[in-house]
């Protein structure tokens, strides 16, 4: 995993998930940030709401980039049926969008006891 892509292993196979549209929302509100603490300077509230206003998209914009990424990822699996790990892919997820630190650490847990199950059955 690097800031470009995401590789694993799957059935004997490589698999390759680009991550540089996310790379580039980061990018982007990166931008759009440091213009604005310029702007703070001067117009200290509304750079602070302009912070918030955009904070918020580039946040909504990233965890909508990784819904549909994991959510792909989890298709792929059932399509090999491997349904263990579409299972624990789904109790990631689920742990990820709630930000709850038990809940991810359950989920992450359980993905490490089913990972080293993930094969085709059939």
């Amino acid at each position: 995993m690097n800031l470009a892509n995401v590789t694993a292993l799957t059935n004997g196979g490589v698999v390759r998930y680009d991550l540089r549209q996310l790379y580039h929302v980061h990018r982007v509100y990166e931008e759009k940030r440091r213009r604005i603490q310029k702007l703070s300077k001067r117009k200290p509230r509304t750079a602070g709401r302009l912070m918030r206003k955009y904070s918020r998209r580039e946040k909504d914009r990233a965890r909508d980039f990784m819904h549909k990424l994991t959510a792909r990822i989890a298709g792929e699996l059932e399509e090999l049926r491997s349904g263990r790990c579409s299972r624990a892919w789904r109790a990631l997820r689920a742990g990820f969008y709630t930000g709850a630190k038990e809940s991810a650490a359950g989920s992450r847990s359980g993905t490490q006891e089913h990972s080293s199950s993930c094969s085709n059955t059939s």
